[in-house]
């Protein structure tokens, strides 16, 4: 087998410039690593190591690898030290080892003094060069790895050089499933065994090494995108990792190892999806691996698999005997892996290390297998060869993956003075395992201290997390340790080991801390958050420190470093700069007129807009005082305060230019009001006046104050302030600051003054805000919220009763263990409650709204110095927060990274109206009235005490919650508007917020989108009316109810058509006599072998019922087929349900691939007969629907005897049928509604009225025959109804709609003097799901509420239940669910589901058990009714824009005069539009363009119907509803004037740019980048009016706009000067590569137009357009001729390009820079050094031109030359993965081939700095084609100003 140096060389050989190792971005080959570990094996000859143990105490990375090499070619053996274990530790393992020489890295803290060193850097620079050294023998120990030791100390276990070679070709093989060349990944910590395995298996099979670094290793995310980026297609995830993992596809990773612990079976079920997943068993003392097996669906988690090769197994029991299969034992194992046993342990190897008494005389006679390892696990045989793991029989576990002796860890407490015994157990904690040591001791241990003493002997990983403190053990009878009994720990103290903080400065932050949060230790890296601070605190830890150590921090700057020992570093470099004295605080003792800052003007502003406004900005306070408090002293205090702050004495006049400013009245002493209460009721009452009183903000004061006194003598203090002059911080400090007067005046002490005003922060914030700071924060802001949206509550402005008040309020307080929860999370995943709740706030809205991206505004504050903390005033500010983009990660994920979002949004607060100013570009968030609706903040408050909710009358926001924290308890604080929102709702979305938080805490790795809204009771209650297993069902069918009547009521009129009446005992005759041929004709019927389809196709419905009466007697199923459907559709019908038999009135035209019966002759030429009635079973099918599919196909929905019965008897119940009543037939056969007609009548015994095909067509025919035939029941589509001319009809009662949405005025007018049912349903549950009998009050979206035996569910995409007034997909299940589609088995699995709501007994009756996904949007009412929205799929995407067409046709229908609006998306060949329709008034004529208009100032612009049609009224279907696909082609509707082209250019262009956005005409004024020419379009704008002779470019077209102005400011298409030219100004080539000058260059020479003389070359798509030879040097011939005629004599500054245009550039650049301009310098932006010429532009686009120009740029690419420039460079490269690999597609790019684009990216800014390590390169947080946007663009102009010497702006 050899050794390991000798297989490494094989590989090295074989593929020395394979890449071996990836760290961090850098890549060694195999020959580097060859080459640097030769030097390691060098240098260390010198110390004689050979035969001898080398440590290596370092950090990760490729230089670990070196040195393992470079220790083994030395003949080594290699020990590793982990730098994480306590140095006691470390030095015991140096000494058992007798380790002679350590290899050190400098980010390691240890080094040994008695042993020889060597920094691993210091090798690779100064070793000499390699000479040839012996290889190590194959029995030579290679490595001994350190395990946890049951005796306390730690015990080694050797490897030699053969096993740890078979163990790489093993792993290979049956573990990681790699070839050379693939890519696995390096996670495991190097001082574990399974470390030796990955590297081994990759540097021993030619496989690249992926290595983790710290920062993925402790970051699921960040190792995931590892992953990603690195394209592994192996890994080994420890399972309590893989548990955390954020679930996406990582389609890329081919084998999935789990090892160390068991896996959980979600998490086995979801990551064993798409990919092989093993599952991986071993110890080091078998060389690591033992057993392996591929989990399948149906394979148990603790299956470990079959053993590996060349080792032996045996399942033994405590007498070493072994059991049979499925007998539990003790696993031990043999064979060549076995080591030799523990380093220098002959007792422990005696032990574990047996003779094996099963050898057989082969492997005895051969010396294999001669000794057994007794494991210690518990496992189990099956037949099969497979292993269970059933747990350990000894003392030890896994705790992350790390095999740990709870014996060594009780060993070391036993040490401790006073502890007799000790007893350590894990314990689950927060889905994690915790260690807790249990101590016995008759005096009481100091837990910080045995913490100490145990993290100086044991690692990290093994110290306890609690410790608990007994006197004696519990005993069990026999005197044993009742480790059951064992009290739980106290969970809110842990006490990990901290290590204490070491220099000056973090010892004074740590005392600072202990200052402001309590508690007595803070531990070296400790986070603020964790120990209990919050956004407050951390204010007021950045105060205290900026005092302790005279310097001046950001809040920010500490936010993000909240972390002890970074924020020590900070402080530590800060004190080291120069202190910047611009920024201090001024103070002034005199103010003349003081503006406003932005955000104080844009509250006065909105507070001086209404009185309802200003009234909407008061805060209250209410401070209990005791019964004993000295009033004069509480007055003194009370003025002091007044007289120190100027807020309190503050307003706002008018200035003479009409401004505000702020003026402050001189102080005058004044005493506070006091009030004598005769009984507690009065208190309210008088406070409720003092709030009533009205502020002035002009005149002031701006706020009131009175002290009332109870009966009980206790005082309540009350002040009244306007926001004005405070914000949260401030009402709480106020009340600190006058408790604090208070308290100094009673003791007779000075009173601090305060050294600053609140006008010196108006000042100073003024001067922050300079206008580079200001227009940096607003280009943030502008990207940050670039295609967000406004969050909106579909349905909220309906169902809110008509109230007066604006806004209201609502206060619930938090339930105080979910507070207890709330804040043990915050602790241990380090965030704010703030954050936390915040992050579930937006989860919430989110669910509620259906919405995954808006805006919410989150109040912070802007007091971000120490000299302000101290100040009352207004120092809000209310900060923009998008949802954070998710695909389902845990809530722990999700809040950590809102904390990070939060933390760097503050350092770019503005004033909202800024911010609102700068959102130009987002026409979806400008068309609002308000960027954020909602609002979140939480605060301590002063008491528990607020303004009864009534009070409260006016809402700044739609929906603002404020969290109050008040010692130690949270309530909620809700302020509404109540034109969206009632107290119903908010006490609903309270209920789901604390419902959703309890989840998300308990489980915070789960994914978010798993959060339930609703809590159990609720669910309970919701799905309570669903259970059906007492539902007593009809004991009939409708055919024996049928016969019932015609056998009891013979004479009684079943039906009537065009004056032919038929009564029931007729109609049973003729119906026995069409059974009995039926019956004949189909011998599958006569013989019941099974429920045989009969066609009916009818051409009139004289005979429609003898004919579905005929085929249910029969035994038939009726399926109808509609007399109007094209035969193509009509043949698909009959074959799909397998129709044996048609039965006609006509012959019909097309060919009838089964027999026909004639029915006409043979109902008016019967004769009796004898019939029995064929008796079908339940559950047997009665008829067959056909409805339209999303194929093109139509769908077949077969509906039993049983569900027809159950429909037809709540339906006649419903519409209050009984024999003398006469119900309309009105529906065609083939639609479902002519199933509600018909049967519910029979079965009451009442009368059928059937209009011919002229009078359902004729509205006046139809309204003659229902008034002549009194017609009492109809059901009537809407759209008919809406047209129908209104008559009183006096028979009518029932008036039943359905089907679609009907008008509320078409429902008003046909209301009156009948009952008017809504009924809605899906043809997949029997016609009918729910219905409701609309009152005045209705809404006319209300579909009511589910029939009996009909279940309905409000879901959301997860399944989860929603709450009332939330919208979802109606789920429908029940006992009239179909059984699903005919043939159609995939569509079925996609629509019908497992009902997860059905109660047990129903599922034992099989009711109930399955959903229908409706596709239609609900909400439930609180009543239990529902309301129809629209349809799950009529949201569509029009220009990247998500629209809901539902919406429009809304809005369009509370346009006057539209009665019904339809809005529909049309293909105008590749480019969709908008179409509406309108039914109007007759009466008014409509004027499309005040439509249009109307539209516009409701929706944003992207959302205006650009086709349009009025009709008189909509085509319907034969079924009554509208025919969309025969509505006529609407008309392009173009809002400008039209300009006629004028010459032969115009009328090119024109004729062009109408044909590309399918218009009839262009005017040449119009603006055709408005009129919606996209940037594809654009090119073959060009590109065709070129071929027709008219020479423009792009950029021409992106600058003119118009036809007029682009054939105006033509330039020449291949180069051109792209600002004026100046002779004063340098001369700078841009090579324009791909993109076109216009839109992608020019807003970077707009930017340096003003230093540079800017000449352009074109994208070179431009010059090879016509030509058929593309070649690189030919193009770089032709720029050195333009260069040469254009611009003789000019000396070029420099070369400038991007990408392509970069790479030519800096060709160019060396031409010029070699013939004539020896000082040229380069700029070159995401060029690409080394170019993979692989990675081309795919040739799959439709598109002619964009196919060529995709050609072209792959032949530029395939014949450029080796770059390569001798000048001075500057290099810019972006640091972002792309979103897009072409700056110009048709569709977005495959994932593939950005991955690819972002690799190639990441290697080429290593390729830089390795071919020009002195060249200036610059990383800009950009992606690649985002490198010309505004931010960045401000960085290269920064760097071109640097380096290039101009002068700035």
């Amino acid at each position: 087998m050899g050794n390991i140096i000798s297989s490494f060389q094989e590989i090295v050989n074989r593929m020395p410039d394979q890449t071996a190792v990836v760290f961090e971005g850098k890549s060694w080959t195999y020959r580097e690593l060859d080459l640097q570990s030769d030097k390691v094996a060098t240098f260390l000859t010198k110390y004689q190591v050979k035969g001898r143990q080398v440590g290596t105490a370092m950090t990760r990375g490729q230089e670990w690898i070196v040195a393992l090499l470079g220790i083994w070619k030395a003949g080594a053996t290699y020990i590793p030290l982990d730098l994480a274990h306590p140095h006691e530790r470390l030095e015991s393992i140096l000494s058992d080892c007798e380790i002679s020489f350590v290899i050190c890295s400098h980010e390691s803290r240890f080094k040994p003094y008695n042993i020889p060193t060597c920094y691993i850097d210091e090798i690779s620079v100064y070793g000499e060069e390699s000479r040839k050294l012996p290889l190590p023998e194959e029995n030579d120990k290679a490595y001994i790895i350190y395990t946890s030791g049951t005796s306390g100390e730690p015990k080694g276990i050797p490897t030699n050089h053969r096993q740890a070679v078979r163990m790489s070709r093993i792993s290979k093989d049956k573990y990681f499933y790699v070839n050379a060349g693939d890519r696995m990944l390096q996670l495991a910590g190097l001082n574990f065994s399974a470390s030796m395995v990955e590297t081994l298996t990759a540097l021993l099979n030619g496989v690249c090494l992926v290595m983790a670094g710290d920062k993925e290793r402790h970051s699921p995310k960040l190792l995931v995108e590892l992953i990603e980026h690195e394209h592994v297609v192996s890994a080994i995830i420890p399972p309590a990792l893989l548990a955390v993992f954020p679930k996406v596809p990582l389609a890329g990773l081919k084998t999935l190892l789990v090892a160390g612990e068991g896996v959980a079976p979600d998490v086995k079920n979801y990551w064993m999806r798409g990919r092989r997943m093993v599952n991986a068993y071993g110890f080091t003392e078998n060389s690591v691996l033992v057993m392996s097996g591929v989990y399948k669906e149906d394979t148990p988690t603790n299956d470990i698999g079959t053993l590996v090769p060349d080792s032996v197994a045996y399942v033994l029991d405590e007498d070493l005997n072994p059991v049979p299969d499925g007998v539990a034992g003790e696993l031990c194992v043999g064979g060549s892996q076995l080591t030799e046993g523990y380093w220098k342990r002959p007792e422990l190897n005696a032990q574990k290390f047996i003779k094996n008494p099963f050898i057989t005389d082969s492997d005895s006679k051969a010396g294999r297998n001669q000794r057994l390892y007794r494991s210690g696990d518990r496992v189990m045989r099956l037949s099969n060869g497979h292993f269970l793991y059933l747990g350990r029989l000894d003392n030890q576990i896994k705790i992350r993956g790390m095999r740990i002796e709870l014996s060594e860890i009780e060993q070391c407490l036993n040490h401790y003075p006073g502890v007799s015994m000790s007893i350590v157990v894990a314990k689950e904690r927060m889905e994690r395992k915790v260690l807790v040591a249990y101590l016995q001791s008759h005096q009481e241990i100091d837990k910080e201290k045995i913490a100490t003493f145990v993290a100086g002997k044991l690692p990290d990983y093994m110290c306890p997390a609690y410790y608990v403190t007994l006197q004696e053990f519990p005993m069990t009878i026999n005197r044993k340790i009742d480790r059951k009994h064992l009290p739980e720990p106290d969970w809110k103290h842990s006490n990990e080991w901290k290590e204490k903080p070491v220099t000056e400065i973090e010892q004074e932050i740590a005392q600072i801390w202990r200052d402001i949060l309590g508690g007595s230790t803070v531990g070296r890296y400790d986070n603020f958050i964790s120990l209990g601070g919050d956004s407050i605190s951390v204010l007021l830890m950045t105060n205290a420190v900026e005092e302790a150590f005279d310097i001046t921090l950001r809040v920010e700057d500490v936010f993000s470093r909240l972390n002890l020992d970074t924020l020590a570093q900070f402080i530590e470099q800060s004190l080291l700069e120069t202190q910047d004295n611009v920024n201090k605080v001024s103070h002034k003792n005199i103010y003349e007129h003081c503006p406003l800052s932005l955000a104080l003007r844009n509250l006065w502003s909105q507070c001086v807009s209404s009185q309802e406004m200003n009234e909407s900005y008061k805060l209250a306070l209410f401070l209990p005082q005791h019964s004993d408090i000295k009033i004069d002293i509480l007055q003194k205090a009370w003025n002091k305060l007044v007289q120190e702050q100027e807020v309190m004495r503050m307003s706002f006049p008018l200035g003479l230019d009409g401004e505000p400013y702020i003026r402050v009245a001189p102080f005058v002493y004044a005493d506070i009001p006091m009030r004598e209460l005769e009984k507690m009721e009065d208190f309210w009452e008088a406070v409720h006046a003092l709030y009533s009183l009205t502020f002035s903000v002009e005149k002031g004061p701006l706020h009131r104050v009175c002290l009332y006194r109870y009966p009980s003598g206790e005082y309540m203090l009350v002040i009244i302030i306007h926001h004005l002059v405070t914000d949260g911080w401030s009402a709480r400090l106020l009340n600190e600051k006058l408790q604090d007067n208070y308290l100094q005046l009673s003791q007779g002490h000075q009173l601090p003054v305060e050294k600053y005003s609140y006008r010196d922060y108006l000042v100073w914030s003024g001067e922050q805000l300079s206008d580079a700071i200001k227009e940096e924060r607003k280009s943030f802001w502008k990207e940050y919220l670039s295609g967000s949206s406004c969050l909106s509550f579909e349905g909220r402005e309906t169902g809110m009763e008509s109230v007066k008040k604006q806004g209201s309020a609502k206060y619930i307080p938090m339930d105080t263990e979910l507070v207890k929860q709330l804040e043990l999370f915050c602790e241990q995943n380090a965030v704010t409650p703030l954050v936390a709740c915040l992050s579930v706030f937006q989860l919430v809205l989110l669910k509620y709204a259906g919405q995954t991206d808006f805006v919410v505004g989150l109040a912070a504050t802007d007091r971000k110095r120490s000299e302000f903390h101290g100040l009352l005033g207004y120092f809000a500010t209310l900060l923009p927060v998008r949802v954070i983009k998710s695909r389902g990660e845990s809530f722990d994920w999700y809040a950590q990274r809102m904390m990070e979002e939060v933390v760097n949004l503050l350092g770019y607060s503005l004033p909202l109206n800024i911010i609102l100013d700068c959102m130009e570009g987002n026409t979806d968030l400008k068309s609002s009235p308000q960027l954020i609706r909602i609002a979140f903040g939480m605060e301590e408050v002063a008491s528990d005490i607020d303004v009864p909710e009534e009070w409260i009358t006016s809402s700044s926001f739609d929906m603002a919650l404020i969290i109050h924290k008040y010692k130690g308890n949270y309530s909620f604080h809700f302020q509404y508007a109540t034109m969206y929102f009632d107290e119903g709702f908010i006490t609903r979305f309270c209920n789901s917020f604390q419902v959703a938080l309890r989840f998300l805490l308990n489980k915070p790795s789960h994914s978010i989108w798993e959060c339930p809204l609703l809590s159990e009771a609720e669910i309970a209650d919701r799905i309570s009316p669903f259970k059906f297993s007492d539902l007593s069902l009809p004991e009939w069918n409708v055919v024996e109810r049928f016969e019932e009547t015609a056998d009891k009521q013979p004479d009684r009129e079943a039906y009537c058509w065009s004056g032919f009446r038929m009564s029931y005992g007729e109609l049973k005759k003729t119906s026995d006599c069409l059974a009995t041929s039926i019956r004949s004709k189909c011998a599958a019927i006569s013989e019941k072998q099974e429920t045989v389809s009969i066609g009916i196709y009818l051409r009139e419905k004289k005979y429609l019922l003898p004919a579905i009466m005929g085929v249910l007697k029969s035994g038939g199923c009726y399926v109808p087929l509609d007399i109007s459907l094209p035969a193509e559709r009509l043949a698909f019908i009959l074959g799909d349900a397998d129709i044996s038999l048609l039965l006609v009135d006509e012959i019909p035209e097309f060919e009838i691939p089964c027999g026909t019966l004639l029915i006409t002759n043979l109902v008016e030429e019967q004769s009796p007969v004898a019939f029995h009635v064929a008796k079908p079973a339940p559950e047997d099918t009665a008829y067959i629907i056909y409805t339209s599919g999303t194929t093109g196909k139509p769908k077949g929905i077969p509906i039993s005897h049983r569900s027809l019965a159950l429909f037809a008897k709540s339906q006649a119940e419903i519409y209050r049928l009984l024999p003398d009543k006469r119900v309309l037939q009105y529906a065609s056969a083939g639609f479902d509604a002519s199933v509600m007609e018909i049967f519910p009548a029979l079965i009451a015994e009442a009368s059928l009225v059937i209009p011919t095909e002229q009078e359902r067509k004729d509205a006046t025919l139809l309204l003659d025959l229902m008034e002549k035939e009194k017609v009492y029941c109809t059901l009537l589509p809407p759209a008919l109804l809406s047209v129908l001319p209104y008559r009183a009809l006096p028979h009518l009662k029932t008036l039943v709609v359905g089907g679609e949405s009907t008008p509320a005025d078409v429902m008003e007018r046909w209301m009156q003097g009948r009952r008017l049912v809504n009924a809605y349903g899906p043809t997949e549950n029997t016609v009918v799901t729910t219905c409701l009998e609309v009152s005045g009050n209705s809404l006319p979206n209300n579909i009511g509420f589910p029939l009996p035996g009909v279940s309905c569910y409000v879901l959301d995409n997860t399944m989860t239940l929603l709450p009332d007034y939330v919208s979802g997909e109606l789920y429908i299940g029940g006992l009239q669910l179909t059984s699903g589609y005919l043939n159609r088995e995939d569509l079925n699995r996609d629509k019908f589901v497992e009902n997860p709501f059905a109660s047990l007994e129903d599922k034992k009756m099989g009711r109930n058990i399955r959903l229908y996904k409706s596709g239609d949007k609900v909400m439930r009412t609180p009543e239990g009714s529902f309301l129809f929205l629209g349809r799950m799929d009529s949201q569509v995407k029009v220009r990247g824009f998500r629209i809901e067409l539902d919406e429009i046709a809304r809005q369009l229908e509370e346009y006057p005069s539209i009665l019904h609006a339809i809005v529909i998306l049309k293909e105008y060949g590749e480019e969709k539009r908008i179409a509406a329709y309108l039914l109007t008034d007759r009466k008014e004529k409509v004027e499309l363009e005040q439509v249009r208009n109307f539209l516009i100032s409701r929706l944003p612009a992207y959302m205006i119907p650009s086709a349009w049609a009025v009709l008189e009224n909509f085509p319907l279907t034969l079924n009554g509803k509208v025919d969309r696909k025969s509505l006529p082609e609407p008309e392009l509707l173009v809002a400008e004037e039209y300009e006629p082209p004028f010459g032969k250019e115009e009328e090119t262009l024109a004729q062009i740019a109408a044909q590309l956005l399918q218009l009839p005409k262009v005017g040449v004024c119009t603006d055709l980048l408005d009129m919606g020419l996209t940037s594809l379009q654009v090119m073959e704008l060009a590109h065709e009016a070129q071929e027709k002779q008219v020479a423009i470019s792009v950029t021409d077209i992106y600058k003119g706009r118009s036809i007029r102005n682009i054939l105006a400011s033509k330039t020449n298409s291949l180069f051109y000067w792209g600002n004026e030219p100046d002779a004063k100004k340098p001369v700078v080539i841009l090579v324009c590569g791909y993109p076109y000058f216009k839109p992608f260059y020019d807003r970077f020479v707009e930017r340096l137009k003003d230093d540079y003389s800017f000449f352009i070359f074109e994208s070179f798509l431009e010059c090879f357009k016509d030509k058929e030879q593309i070649c690189t040097n030919d193009l770089l011939d032709y720029y050195g001729k333009v260069i040469k005629a254009k611009l003789p004599g000019k000396e070029i500054y420099a070369v400038i390009g991007h990408c392509l245009g970069g790479e030519l550039g800096m060709l160019l650049a060396e031409h010029l820079r070699m013939h004539g301009h020896p000082s040229i310098k380069a700029l070159i932006i995401e060029g690409f050094i080394r170019r993979d010429k692989s990675l081309l532009i795919p040739i799959t686009s439709g598109n002619q031109l964009l196919q060529k120009y995709s050609k072209i740029t792959n032949a530029i690419i395939e014949s450029m030359p080796q770059l390569a420039f001798g000048g001075e460079m500057i290099v810019c490269l972006a640091t972002k993965a792309p979103s897009r690999f072409m700056f110009e597609t048709e569709q977005p790019d495959s994932d593939r081939l950005i991955r690819e684009m972002w690799s190639a990216s990441e290697k080429n800014r290593s390729d830089w700095k390795l071919l020009y390590p002195r060249t200036i390169c610059y990383e800009l947080d950009t992606d690649h084609w985002g490198i010309f946007d505004e931010k960045p663009l401000v960085s290269l102009y920064e760097i071109v100003k640097k380096h290039w010497n101009i002068n700035p702006f």
